[in-house]
């Protein structure tokens, strides 16, 4: 099964960052599971407040050699993460 994810965080002046990391390789561990041919992580920052974690686990079901790699970004930052395979550019569930 394909497991998509994204993480909001919020930057604190102070804290146990430690804690936050633990909680973030618990949940990395669970997503990886759940799509063992494919796994990637985009980390980008908004504001330099808010941490944002795009983070896709792709389970090849059916169709080609290769499964459809993700997150997907173009030139203007976009970034598009979903639950399914792509065959001949027709998005099919998961």
């Amino acid at each position: 099964m394909c497991g998509i994810c994204i993480s909001l965080s919020f930057r604190e002046r102070s804290g146990d960052e430690r804690q936050n990391d633990v909680v973030s390789q618990n949940l990395l561990a669970r997503l990886k599971r759940r799509g063992p041919n494919h796994f990637e992580t985009l980390s980008s920052s908004f504001s330099d407040v808010l941490d944002l974690h795009f983070i896709s686990s792709v389970l090849q079901l059916r169709g080609g050699s290769s499964p459809s790699l993700q997150p997907v970004t173009d030139s203007s930052g976009n970034i598009l993460l979903w639950n399914g395979e792509i065959f001949d550019e027709t998005l099919v569930k998961c």
